[in-house]
């Protein structure tokens, strides 16, 4: 009769520390769905400020002006440069600046946030 409790006991001490592990890893899965939610929720806040959405596609717009004093000095040239000039400066800083071609990741997408936006409305 002791052993069968025993064994009971041992039996059901197993079953409370399964049941600990899969709540553990429960709580693990509903962490790792809310950091992504969260991430998820930045990423569009930040598309929705930089005019677009999360892989690339063309937002509502921007709801701010453009400060095309800044995007000047940025691709190196006059203001009173032509598209085709713009172009040539923004598609040379963008190869030279690619992180992928281990260039500065922030500073590529400050170009692409502001100057290739503003290169499109103006041709």
């Amino acid at each position: 009769m002791k052993e069968l409790t025993k064994k009971r006991i041992e039996k059901e001490k197993e079953e409370a520390q399964e049941r600990i592990q899969k709540e553990d890893a429960l709580r693990k899965k509903v962490e790792d769905i809310k950091r992504a939610r969260e991430e998820a929720k930045r990423e569009e806040e930040e598309a929705a400020e930089m005019g677009g959405m999360p892989g690339g596609m063309p937002g509502p717009g921007r709801s701010k002006d453009v400060d095309t004093t800044k995007l000047y000095e940025v691709l190196g040239v006059e203001k009173d440069a032509d598209a085709k000039t713009l172009k040539k400066a923004y598609r040379k800083l963008c190869l030279k600046h690619h992180p992928d071609k281990g260039g500065d990741e922030h500073f590529f997408k400050e170009v692409n946030a502001g100057a290739f936006r503003f290169i499109s409305f103006s041709s």
